[in-house]
This record gives structure tokens, sequence and C-alpha cells, in this order.
């Protein structure tokens, strides 16, 4: 289970955990917290406090250099066993990846798509409209789509404008996914198999 900051950067330590115990103290939760109090907090649809915890960590995770803001860290992860949390950055970013970042750069709005209660991913359906001027944005170079479609092009990661074609060639060959990626106006479910990896399942399992 993890969860990640807004803010990307180098690879420095976040500094410790005492300011979340601080912050979850004032939110009425005792730390250390139990797994299952964590495993709410975190993946469970506590919109509010995941926004004021967000807001409370950002100003932590910024260096300033040569007047431009950077973060410190990328990513962070819990241990939902022991409380732990530590540095991380995730190379599996499981299932649909395409799809789940189509929908957001078409303007879909942040969701959850993990059930804890059932350990399962729970994707869409959703829909989208035609991106506008895809083709134009696909025909432009690498710093053009760093500049434009990045809030922060100064602290993207060396994947980031890949990803964001990648993306771009997505939404022109599904202008409208709803028949076509969600059958019947479905949504897809995965569920992690005995060896840790996502496997898809029928919504009958």
């Amino acid at each position: 289970m993890f969860t990640l900051l807004l803010h990307k950067g180098s690879d420095v330590w976040f500094p410790d955990c005492q300011s979340l115990s601080v912050f979850l103290g004032r939110q009425g939760w005792q730390w250390p917290i139990r797994s299952s109090a964590l495993t709410e907090l975190f993946l469970h649809e506590e919109q509010l406090l995941s926004a004021s915890a967000s807001l409370h960590f950002l100003e932590l995770n910024d260096r300033e250099e040569n007047e431009n803001h950077f973060p410190i860290i990328y990513g962070i992860a819990v241990n939902i066993k022991t409380a732990e949390i530590y540095r991380a950055s995730f190379q599996d970013r499981g299932p649909e990846e395409q799809l789940r970042a189509a929908r957001a750069l078409a303007g879909g709005p942040m969701i959850s798509i993990y059930d804890a209660k059932t350990e399962q991913l729970r994707i869409g359906p959703c829909s989208w409209t035609p991106f506008p001027h895809v083709d134009f944005w696909l025909q432009q170079d690498d710093k053009q789509i760093l500049e434009n479609l990045s809030t922060s092009p100064l602290a993207e990661p060396p994947h980031f404008v890949d990803h964001i074609r990648s993306t771009l060639m997505f939404l022109k060959k599904f202008p409208s996914p709803e028949n076509i990626l969600f059958p019947g106006n479905k949504a897809l479910l995965y569920r992690k198999n005995k060896d840790g990896l996502w496997e898809k399942i029928s919504p009958g399992n």
C-alpha cells in the first residue's frame, strides 16, 4: 500500500514521520495506527484528510535552486503492518495504465479505484470527449509538450514526454471509449493472485 506525494523530485530522504504523527494526532488518529485503520486512512475515500495531508507536506517537500522550486522526493510508501514510512518509486504502474492516464489527461477527476474491503481494483466505466487538437500535439517536439502539457516542466521525470505522447496516441485511438473499452458498459476488475500479480476477473468473481 502506498501514497504518492503531489510533488516530484530528486532522491533525498524524507526527514522523518514525526510531522505525520503530529498531523494525524490533530485529526484524532493515534500513532502508530493499526493496519486496518491505516488502510482506511490512505486507501478509502478520505478525500478531505488526503487533501489536508497533501497540503501539510507539500511545503516540506520543496527545495529551491536558482529561484526555481523543485521537489525533494518522488513518493513515499507506508508499510501498513509496521506503520513505517519510507521513500519509494514504483516501476509497476498497475493495470490499464494507458486507460487511466487517458482519463486523467482528458480532464477526469481524481478518484479512488482500489476497494480495500474486496482487495480489488475497479476501473471505469468512464467516458471522455475527443481530445482537442490531438494530432497537433502529437506533431510537437519534446520541448513544446513539456512546456505546455506540464504544470511543472522543470521538475518532471525523464519519461514524462514519452508518457504524454503514448497517452495522446491512446486518446486518438479511442476518442469515445464507452462500449469499446468497457464491454456492456461494465467496470474492469482486477485482483492480485497468489504471486502478487494483478489478474483480471469477471464481475461475478
